[in-house]
């Protein structure tokens, strides 16, 4: 069996990873010494 698994950093699009049963893991982002969920604690517009 072959499971497709994707980072929400992907670019797929959530309604389309659950129309299609596909995960979106978190995608962890590093800035010095603080870490934040991709997900849940930054978004894209913060982010750029």
């Amino acid at each position: 069996m072959v499971k497709i698994v994707a980072d929400t950093t992907s670019g797929l699009p959530r309604e389309t990873a659950a129309r299609l049963g596909i995960p979106l893991v978190p995608q962890v982002v590093i800035f010095g010494e603080q870490s934040f969920r991709n997900d849940a604690e930054l978004d894209t517009a913060t982010f750029l």
